[in-house]
């Protein structure tokens, strides 16, 4: 943990700093920006790992939903904060959200390590012993396709609402910028906190399968509307977003505890390779359709065919997550 910790923060604090050294300087190169940002990026996945699995390690196996809950929301209300700070008391001043951020992560992640060292004697063989389960046989059982597929949807479509939030509301030319950043914050922070104790509850299948519906409905609201009602997508996208980071520790513990770190790593890695994909698409064809001399895209058609190709992806995933929860056998919780 402390290992993972520490590369969190220096995956964090590279790319924040580095960001706001990009628009301090004055320094233009899109890719430059794009390395920093894949930096950040990465430090945040790392960190989510990491903090989830520690929790879930030492977590009794009845709250492991309150608990995962828990440590969502402490990300979730970071992200809250974060975003009201720039629209309120920053903004325009991007340089300076990235340098507070930045400083911010490093701090943190230090505190994290610390405590990681200091508190592991007393945590140290809770989940020890037994015999480890082969990698390969989870990897291609049907309940790890569903979650690996699910991830594939969620996360994806979240990476592009976080990319191209604004360029949403631009294009259906809305004036309530702020409204829709704040509604999927708070939408993300609030189901992140919820959705563990009805997994306490029982069917964290069912929640998980929701949690995929929240986002293809997303999706079609935003198609069917041409970006009109996004403030509604929004709301979707972003309870989505915020279930989906607690379901998944969950849903990984449920397969192997052991094996929860590799399990939710190489799901996060499809959820990545999803994003990367529909945000091409999203940045690909909404470019093709700016006029010249226009430095955005006006119009519902600008980012249609990403909804399309989205819910091309998306639908049959949902119908095969709908048979594995219908026919999925009840299964025990490990401890």
């Amino acid at each position: 943990a402390l290992v993972s910790y520490a590369l969190t923060g220096v995956l964090k604090g590279v790319g924040l700093l580095g960001m706001w050294w990009c628009y301090s300087s004055q320094v233009t190169s899109v890719p430059l920006y794009g390395f920093f940002l894949f930096l950040d990026a990465q430090g945040m996945s790392i960190g989510i790992i990491v903090a989830m699995k520690e929790v879930q390690r030492v977590a009794p196996s009845s709250l492991s939903g309150l608990m995962a809950a828990v440590s969502k929301f402490a990300l979730g209300a970071g992200g809250v904060y974060s975003t009201s700070m720039y629209d309120s008391v920053l903004s325009p001043d991007v340089g300076q959200h990235f340098l507070i951020n930045g400083v911010a992560s490093i701090g943190g992640c230090v505190l994290c390590g610390a405590l990681a060292v200091a508190l592991a004697p007393a945590a140290g063989g809770k989940k020890g012993g037994g015999e480890a389960e082969p990698l390969m046989p989870l990897i291609l059982s049907r309940d790890y396709a569903a979650v690996f597929l699910g991830m594939v949807v969620t996360w994806g479509c979240s990476m592009v609402w976080n990319s191209n939030m604004a360029s949403f509301s631009n294009a259906a030319q809305l004036s309530n910028g702020k409204e829709i950043r704040f509604t999927y914050n708070t939408a993300k922070t609030v189901l992140s906190l919820v959705v563990g104790p009805l997994c306490d509850l029982g069917s964290p299948r069912l929640w998980y399968f929701v949690t995929v519906a929240c986002t293809v409905a997303s999706c079609m609201v935003m198609l069917a509307s041409g970006g009109s009602q996004c403030l509604v997508a929004a709301g979707l996208a972003g309870s989505a977003f915020g279930s989906i980071a607690t379901l998944m520790p969950i849903m990984t513990r449920e397969l192997s505890f052991r094996s929860m770190g590799t399990l939710y790593a190489l799901a996060k890695i499809g959820g990545m390779a999803s994003s990367s994909a529909w945000n091409w698409v999203a940045a690909s064809t909404s470019d093709a359709m700016t006029p010249k001399g226009q430095s955005v895209c006006i119009g519902e058609e600008c980012y249609r065919t990403t909804w399309l190709v989205i819910l091309g992806t998306s639908g049959p995933i949902l119908i095969f997550l709908l048979h594995w929860v219908a026919t999925a056998a009840p299964k025990t919780k490990t401890s």
